[in-house]
């Protein structure tokens, strides 16, 4: 009995894992530009699961990135609770030339200071053929977090970019210490009951 209630305990807490909601945090075509402002970025709510971000950036008409060229700032904040464990790029088109390389930088705080190397804890370049961004920095954990995204390429580029908000590793062993917790004092009632 015990192993069942084991087995439908762990099911539970994988199924809660594997299946938080979907959200599309954010859209451009939908909402307008994110930010072309480094000390102002666009705040974005994220839930735990899978959170979206797709815009445009390059030679748009908007302004932020180094270049005079569009760039697109965002923040957001993650809970005690929370982490990011996986960022995928899912689109990155263009009717350029697609091989054309991208930049994303991160800073652990809800702005930029500047435009510089150092004003970021880690960036990546990228482009069409890449998709997991930041393997090396995961996961970043609670607190404020912003980004920036900027193409200085001529042309245009779409991008949909992938956020994967799961519980603190202390969370989920809390939650398993807990479940394991009720499958043992069923069982002792169960056994004392006759």
């Amino acid at each position: 009995m015990i192993k069942s209630t084991l087995l439908s305990g762990s099911a539970l807490l994988l199924l809660l894992a594997t299946t938080a909601g979907a959200n599309t945090a954010y859209d451009e075509t939908a909402s307008g530009d994110l930010s072309g402002d480094l000390a102002n970025p666009t705040p974005i709510t994220f839930i735990p699961g899978i959170n979206t971000v797709s815009g445009s950036f390059g030679s748009n008409g908007n302004t932020g990135a180094t270049d005079g060229s569009d760039a697109d700032y965002l923040t957001f904040t993650l809970a005690p609770d929370q982490s990011i464990d996986a960022i995928t790029l899912l689109e990155y088109t263009t009717t350029g030339n697609n091989a054309d390389l991208a930049f994303v930088g991160t800073v652990a705080a809800n702005a930029f200071t500047g435009q510089g190397g150092g004003d970021v804890d880690a960036f990546e370049l990228f482009n069409a053929f890449d998709d997991a961004l930041f393997a090396g920095s995961l996961p970043l954990g609670p607190g404020d977090h912003a980004f920036w995204f900027q193409q200085t390429s001529n042309g245009v580029w779409n991008y949909e970019v992938r956020f994967n908000v799961v519980p603190e590793p202390a969370s989920f062993g809390l939650l398993a210490v807990g479940t394991a917790g009720f499958a043992f004092t069923g069982r002792r009632r169960r056994r004392h009951s006759y």
